[in-house]
């Protein structure tokens, strides 16, 4: 090679010559550089490790080194830190690998490398001749390198918070967090839970938000407090807690979990009764008899409703509030009195509840507000409720529209005349007090809205909190018809009654080969048909829904003429049809439908369904159905929020009860709602034969081996066929009772309220483990289990006049500390009406006794200073 190059500077140099370049100095062969030149690396991009993308390959590659000996090898390196490390020896100008391989030999060279992470890692590519290393320049690469899943690193916003009940809707940050690193190139969303972290260790996860796509979750006041107590945390309670972040991708559906931050939360209360009842001097101090408020369906431990407080002498009343309908936790307050004489003249009170103390104002009708969460009261008497604005009156805000209070319903009603605009309810004709957006007495919280126009009937229902408003057209006629080819087209049949909401219902036989149509009255004007636009459905009852409008077609429903039930709503433009095969008595006694129901027959001369010789024990509950349906689509019952009479019954009624044990004729007219039943006594019942003994048996109370885990009842002292028990009963396990030691009598009955029927077959259940107290009135097919309690009557306490309730701790009741003297302890079940004496109890050699008969044997002797521990899962008494 040194020859050819020698040959070339030759040629150059006479080349040169030839040409005249004087100039030009010929290069000397030695000076051309021959110095070793190191290889260099060729352009790289960033490498993407990812669990989808293991089997595809990397390849690094570089020029060859120049100058040296031939055959040295190549030596690939990575510079991660201050570590350099060899991961390919090669002879090659590349080298190949899988991405699988090459983040093996990464993470195997340097271990403290970060995973799920993007990091730089520095390259080089080297050889060694003599002992010397001619290295590339370096090449910095960044890797993506994702793969196992890392969780969010969590941070609480606080080490430790008390909750102010003052400030609900105060916003609180509750923790920040490090990103989580999932699946590379996949949306991260986040979900965040609280637990409690109690000696036992943490909690249940209470998820308070999720679907964030920030690094930090903040929520109110009254949500933290809520969320604390939901994860099993104490009320009015300093509890250590976790916050726990788990980040979710849709490759990790199940999301990756975070450690707990640690920090306490002091909570305020946040479980309140559905409403409060008020005891005062205006009724006689009876809690079960007394009028109640309920509580808010937006606002926790907000109570808020209008009472009658007016006492028959004028006099100032007193009263409390108690959370049930006895005395039991019941409380009082301290308010101060003003007289405000804006208007009507009013009085409005302010204070404190949670106190001893009786509340006493003036005698009146007063809204009253319950803040339970703060203790706090405001009272505002009522003397007038009124409409007023733009929407209403003058259309403006200058005249106020009055407005009939009805003190049975808790209604304010008016007919006006509206037309689109704002108003607001007002009280007193002065503006101190008004109800507006939030249906509720605050005195100003926006104006309501509306939209109608036209003659309207207003409804201002203050039984519910918040109130409730509702618009009636007045328009809508007191009945509608319904000619067709089933009465021959005319006019000539009773019609169908209406609610004055524009709702009317009843029963006839209906269709025919030309089908019906509907009038408001007895004429073909404003005839109503089908509204072949709009598509028929099923209903959840399983009936058929038409539309309808004004000179529509005919509708052609059951050509055949059959039985229907008709719903027809003008102001949903509406008729729904229910074809009725059969209606029938279900009750107890019938086993509500699993026995042979009593079938009435139709009279059509007298457009009734009748039935004779109905025997109807004492004490029975039973209502009429159709169309032998165990779903109980079509009923008839009592009135749930009218009258409970034979002549006011409804669909989805409650239970007829109270009938005289007999037997009877019975006749139902449904032509015209509301419906009624006429009920003919034609003979006396033989009654059912009522058991001696009754038996409790059942995973939720002992065991299912019959007899040995049988478990007898008490009978109701003079109450022949009822029976009472007080057990633990486990959540969700099953129980059912018996006549008799064996299971060729058992039966069950309960519904989701813990009150049921018997029936035979199924077990009967409880939502929440407890001690109860449950009542068989067998007579009258009737079951209730219900939370237990047990009373004490007795100068060891405070007199034969005043029972006390024992406390409950875990499985056994607890008497408070007695005074020397006598004591009768009794419990009460709302199963059947039985005086306290006749369910009461006694113990003899630490064994409880039942005694029921009402007599002085009943009563035990005590010594100052002792308690009563009684167990009756047990059957044991200890006295301490």
């Amino acid at each position: 090679m040194m020859k050819t190059m020698k040959k070339i500077f030759n040629i150059i140099a006479v080349a040169a010559l030839f040409l005249g370049v004087s100039a030009c100095v010929p290069v000397p062969e030695d000076a051309f550089p021959t110095d070793p030149v190191a290889p260099e690396f060729y352009a790289h991009n960033d490498i993407l490790m990812t669990a989808n993308t293991m089997d595809e390959d990397v390849t690094f590659s570089w020029s060859p080194y120049r100058f040296l000996q031939e055959g040295l090898s190549y030596d690939l390196k990575a510079i991660y830190g201050n570590s350099s490390v060899s991961i390919a020896m090669t002879t090659e100008l590349f080298y190949t690998t899988s991405k699988k391989n090459f983040k093996d030999a990464l993470y195997s060279a340097f271990p403290d490398l970060p995973v799920n992470s993007t990091f730089p890692i520095t390259f080089q590519v080297s050889v060694v001749s003599g002992g010397l290393a001619f290295p590339s320049a370096e090449m910095t690469l960044n890797i993506y390198a994702y793969g196992d899943a890392v969780a969010p690193v969590v941070t609480p916003s606080f080490d430790s918070i008390v909750l102010d009940p003052e400030d609900p809707q105060g916003v609180i940050e509750i923790a920040s967090w490090e990103p989580a690193r999932l699946v590379y190139g996949e949306p991260i969303t986040y979900n965040v839970y609280v637990q409690t972290d109690g000696e036992e260790g943490p909690g249940p996860l209470y998820l308070m938000g999720e679907g964030i796509t920030d690094l930090y979750y903040d929520t109110t006041v009254d949500a933290l407090n809520e969320a604390v107590i939901a994860a099993g945390g104490g009320e009015a309670e300093e509890v250590p807690v976790r916050f726990v972040v788990k980040a979710f991708c849709p490759s990790i559906p199940d999301g990756v979990a975070s450690i707990g931050g640690a920090a306490t939360v002091t909570t305020y209360l946040a479980t309140f009764p559905d409403k409060l009842y008020l005891p005062g001097s205006y009724q006689g101090w009876n809690p079960a008899e007394a009028p109640t408020i309920p509580q808010s369906t937006t606002q926790k431990g907000y109570f808020e409703g209008i009472v009658d407080l007016r006492t028959e002498d004028g006099e100032a009343c007193q009263f409390k509030f108690s959370p049930v309908p006895a005395w039991e936790n019941d409380f009082g307050g301290v308010v101060e009195i003003e007289y405000k004489s804006a208007g009507d003249g009013y009085n409005v009170a302010v204070g404190t509840v949670g106190v001893s103390d009786n509340i006493v104002v003036p005698s009146g009708i007063y809204d009253i507000v319950v803040n339970k969460k703060l203790n706090k009261i405001t009272m505002v008497e009522v003397k007038a409720i009124t409409m007023i604005g733009a929407a209403c009156g003058d259309f403006s805000w200058g005249q106020d529209v009055e407005m009939d209070f009805d003190l049975e319903t808790k209604t304010f009603t008016t007919v006006t005349t509206l037309k689109p605009g704002e108003f607001k309810f007002r009280l007193n004709h002065d503006w101190t007090y008004s109800i507006g957006a939030t249906l509720g007495v605050t005195g100003s919280d926006g104006n309501l809205e509306n939209s109608n126009e036209g003659d309207y009937k207003v409804v201002l229902n203050a039984s519910t909190s918040p109130f409730t408003l509702k618009y009636i057209n007045t328009s809508y006629p007191d009945v509608v018809y319904l000619p067709g080819s089933h009465n021959g087209w005319s006019f000539d049949h009773v019609p169908l009654n209406g609610d004055g909401e524009g709702r009317y219902e009843g029963f006839m036989n209906l269709g025919g080969e030309w089908g019906f149509k509907i009038t408001p009255g007895p004429s073909w004007d404003n005839q109503m048909g089908l509204d072949d636009s709009v598509e028929p459905t099923t209903d959840e009852k399983g009936g058929t829904v038409y539309g309808i409008k004004k000179d529509g077609g005919n509708i052609m429903e059951a050509t055949d003429g059959s039985y229907h039930k008709v719903v027809v709503d003008l102001s949903e433009m509406t008729v729904t049809v229910y074809p009725i095969t059969s209606v029938e008595i279900c009750g107890g006694f019938t086993g509500w439908g699993v026995d042979p129901a009593f079938f009435l027959t139709y009279d059509e001369d007298a457009d009734s369904w009748k039935i004779e010789d109905v025997e109807i024990p004492a004490k029975a509950e039973w209502k009429f159905r159709m169309n032998d349906d165990p779903s109980w689509a079509v009923n008839l019952g009592y009135d749930k929020n009218g009258p409970q009479t034979l002549d006011n019954l409804v669909q989805d009624g409650d239970n007829i009860k109270d009938t005289e044990a007999g037997i009877y004729t019975i006749e139902l007219f449904i032509h015209t709602w509301p419906y009624k039943a006429v009920l003919t006594k034609t003979g006396e019942s033989g009654g059912p034969t009522l058991p001696e003994t009754m038996f409790m048996i059942g995973e939720g109370i002992e065991g299912w081996t019959m007899p040995d885990d049988a478990v007898g009842m008490v009978p109701v002292h003079s109450h022949p066929g009822c029976f009472w028990a007080i057990r633990y009963i486990e959540a969700n396990k099953g129980f059912k009772f018996s006549p008799v030691a064996a299971w060729n009598g058992d039966f069950n009955g309960l519904s989701d309220s813990d009150t049921g029927f018997i029936k035979k077959d199924g077990n009967c259940f409880v939502e929440e483990s407890g001690l109860y107290v449950i009542g068989i009135d067998y007579g009258g097919e009737r079951i209730v289990v219900e939370p237990a309690m047990v009373y004490g009557i007795g100068d060891c306490f405070n007199g034969w006049n005043e029972s006390v309730p024992f406390t409950i701790d875990g499985n056994v009741f607890v008497s408070p500390t007695l005074n020397a003297g006598e004591i009768r302890m009794f419990t009460t079940s709302s199963c059947f009406e039985a005086d306290w004496w006749q369910m009461e109890f006694v113990f003899f050699d630490g064994q409880i006794a039942y005694r029921g008969d009402g007599g002085d044997q009943a009563r035990v002797s005590m010594g100052a200073g002792q308690k009563v521990i009684l167990n009756f899962n047990e059957g044991t008494a200890v006295v301490e």
